[in-house]
């Protein structure tokens, strides 16, 4: 065997360990991704369900107040 081929088959070699780093490297990425997609959807669900349930009390609350307070006219009027 000749030098260059050595050579060529170390480079080739070495071509080969940084290209399946690389995908391995890739790999991790891609899940990392999914990961974090996943997590910021799950948290983004539990803020849309946060504020409706912020937005129902606010509603719930309101729905009070204007039943108190007409009822308060009410008594008002009678008395």
């Amino acid at each position: 065997m000749s030098w260059v081929f050595l050579k060529a088959k170390w480079d080739y070699l070495v071509f080969l360990a940084v290209d399946f780093l690389a995908v391995v490297f890739l790999a991790v990425d891609f899940f990392a991704v999914v990961f974090l997609a996943v997590v910021f959807l799950a948290v983004d669900f539990l803020a849309v369900v946060f504020f409706a349930v912020v937005f129902l009390a606010v509603v719930f609350l309101a729905v009070v107040f204007l039943a108190v307070d007409f009822f308060a006219v009410v008594f008002l009027a009678v008395v």
